[in-house]
């Protein structure tokens, strides 16, 4: 990498699945994210975690739409997540 070059991380590659029974949050792969959020519809903001880099989260998510906020070097995506 030379001093113009910028890596950047790519977050269409980190999947995201729950399974609402054993309140497992599962991402493919180690995600080594700055920073997680979980927000309910209404923005609240449920979890919050800095230097996640776990493969899974114990979290029970109620059946309603939460939204997923990941960061990493300076990059945010939000992720919608609807737990039937």
């Amino acid at each position: 990498m030379n001093a113009l070059s910028v890596e950047s991380f790519d977050f269409s590659n980190l999947i995201i699945t729950n399974s609402v029974k054993e309140g497992l949050i599962t991402f493919n792969g180690n995600p080594e994210l700055d920073a997680i959020r979980i927000l309910d519809i209404n923005g609240k903001i449920l979890f919050e975690q800095n230097n996640f880099s776990e493969k899974s989260l114990q979290f029970n998510l109620k059946p309603a739409v939460y939204f997923f906020i990941l960061e990493r070097e300076n990059l945010k995506e939000c992720r919608k997540i609807v737990v039937k």
